[in-house]
């Protein structure tokens, strides 16, 4: 039986809503798709969430960019590379000449205009959705005093959406000034930056954000500020991610199809796997006027779906509440059972069972790898299948028998069944220790969960490995 072809998908940020839009529209689209597998290496950026709570130096996001290369233990056929994800806050110089290792296979970039050795981009017409949207500011309400909170520094689509703020301001004869516009990292904490525009700025007509969740910030500030958004200052967004709809008043923003460019990112693979040529694609946008900018268009509609949403919300957020705490009676449990290895490792795949995972695959490294910046990154020649769980079934493995997989050998190849496998994979890490990746058959509304509780494992393979030091201490002193 000819071999099923495999796909990698290497994105990141996968804590927001965007990246994880994307992951729904490939995950509906490749589960038609028999003949694939998929497997998604998938970062993400916590630094975001402890500013003025933690220092600088314990920022360890640089450890998620050597997750993407453990793709190579993988035999794949084809990938996707959502390069705008994978450096939203992480520094990558040439983004063209890293992309470059991974093209020795067929290969779609996402949010960039690269064009890989083979294959083609996707992108959204971030320039047209912007326009639009400053055009509304300036023509439908009259604002002059329009400031821009940027994206990151040389991420494609914020630059794209930067572009067009300028062109629009000028095409109406307005000013455009370095005061004018500030620096974020696509989270919701810039509120600093937010700040340093009121500083720079009098009597603000509106700020234009080069995505939703940085409004969360300009709503924080301007509440600050005894400023009413919609009525003393109009505030808009990009994405029409969840935030939008739940801030007050609703953002007005430009709807990017993120669910749509995932869908078409798993079809234009396929083509690729066919033989066929792609032409790049822009994916169009759409602009949504809501009361942020000044506009009035409530409806009594609007507030019954606001309040069936909102009973959505509670109800996922006892969900979640109920699900969060198993990280931490997880990890109370490895730590007393630390000193029996394969027990360990046994009650890891058995709480991912119980908590939804059809199969999951922990690899180790030989030995931890301190990892203090990415210029000293290696990828390991080899990994140690620690425990490989297929259901209620479940396989740990003694360390001096542990299958080892060497580099293009290929994951999950253990899994005897003939059907589909769609695998997110994580990495495992505590601070600048690494330790190996985890791999899980999940849902993508599952994601985030199973995100928390690789850290909370990599958190318990840190003990581990302290107390398996004080054992070889302990030995030795009796000896």
């Amino acid at each position: 039986m000819e071999k099923r072809k495999t796909i990698g998908v290497l994105i990141g940020n996968i804590h927001t809503d965007h990246p994880q839009r994307i992951i729904e529209g490939l995950y509906q689209e490749y589960s038609k798709k028999a003949e694939v597998d998929v497997h998604i290496f998938m970062g993400s950026e916590s630094a975001a969430f402890f500013k003025g709570n933690a220092s600088k130096s314990a920022d360890y996001d640089y450890q998620y960019l050597c997750l993407y290369d453990y793709s190579f233990f993988d035999q794949l056929d084809a990938s996707i590379i959502s390069i705008g994800s994978m450096s939203t806050l992480q520094k990558i110089p040439n983004k063209k000449n890293y992309i470059k290792k991974y093209e020795y296979v067929p290969s779609i970039i996402l949010e960039d205009t690269i064009i890989p050795l083979k294959g083609s981009f996707i992108i959204s017409n971030n320039y047209v959705g912007m326009y639009q949207n400053v055009t509304h500011l300036i023509e439908e309400h009259g604002y002059q005093n329009i400031v821009f909170l940027c994206g990151p520094r040389g991420n494609k689509d914020s630059d794209e959406r930067f572009s067009a703020y300028k062109d629009c301001m000028v095409a109406h004869q307005l000013k455009v000034t370095p005061k004018m516009f500030e620096y974020g990292d696509y989270s919701e904490y810039v509120d600093e930056q937010v700040e340093r525009l009121f500083e720079r700025n009098k009597n603000i007509d509106a700020i234009v954000s080069a995505n939703d969740e940085m409004t969360v910030a300009v709503y924080r500030v301007c509440e600050k500020k005894k400023l009413v958004v919609g009525r003393d200052i109009a505030v808009t967004g990009f994405d029409n991610m969840d935030v939008a709809t739940f801030l007050r008043p609703p953002l007005t923003t430009i709807r990017q199809r993120s669910f749509y460019i995932g869908m078409s990112a798993a079809r234009s693979t396929m083509d690729l796997l066919a033989g066929k040529d792609l032409d790049p694609q822009r994916i169009s946008v759409e602009f949504i006027s809501r009361n942020s900018c000044g506009c009035s268009l409530e409806r009594e509609a609007a507030k019954e779906d606001e309040e069936t949403s909102i009973t959505n919300v509670a109800d996922e957020m006892r969900k979640v509440l109920h699900r969060s705490m198993m990280g931490p009676f997880l990890i109370r449990e490895l730590f007393q059972i630390a000193e029996d290895e394969n027990l360990f490792f046994h009650e890891i795949a058995f709480v991912l069972s119980e908590m939804g995972a059809r199969s999951s695959y922990l690899y180790l490294l030989p030995e931890t790898i301190v990892n203090k910046d990415m210029d000293s990154w290696k990828l390991p020649d080899e990994l140690h299948l620690a425990v490989r769980q297929e259901g209620k079934n479940i396989y740990s493995f003694d360390p001096s028998v542990a299958p080892i997989i060497k580099q293009n050998d290929g994951l999950f190849q253990m899994n005897e069944d003939d059907a589909q496998h769609i695998f997110f994979t994580y990495l495992l890490f505590d601070g600048p220790r690494q330790y190996g990746i985890l791999s899980v058959e999940i849902t993508p509304d599952e994601l985030s969960f199973f995100y928390l509780m690789s850290l909370q494992i990599g958190t318990a393979l840190h003990y581990l490995e302290m107390v398996k030091e004080q054992i070889e201490s302990q030995e030795k002193l009796q000896e």
